[in-house]
């Protein structure tokens, strides 16, 4: 998702995706989340107006994270796989 971290626990998305995670858990027997936040949202930022964050700071923090988050999405995809 778009907003970083601060913005996803003080507007309530990471309570409402816990939430929705817990029902479907008592649904479906497992959920787990796996929220990224602060995302890449275009390729070249200069060609469009974008106001919600700093730019350098979501360059920077793709170059720091993506990584781990690829290596968590890719065990989540190894135990989906074995379940």
């Amino acid at each position: 998702m778009n907003v970083n971290d601060e913005i996803y626990v003080e507007r309530g998305f990471k309570d409402t995706l816990t939430n929705f995670a817990g029902i479907l858990s008592r649904t479906l027997d497992s959920c787990e989340l796996l929220p990224l936040t602060n995302t890449i949202q275009f390729d070249d930022y200069s060609k469009y107006v974008y106001l919600m964050s700093d730019k350098e700071e979501k360059s920077h923090r793709v170059e720091k994270i993506s990584a781990e988050d690829l290596q968590k999405a890719f065990d989540l995809g190894v135990k989906l796989i074995k379940s």
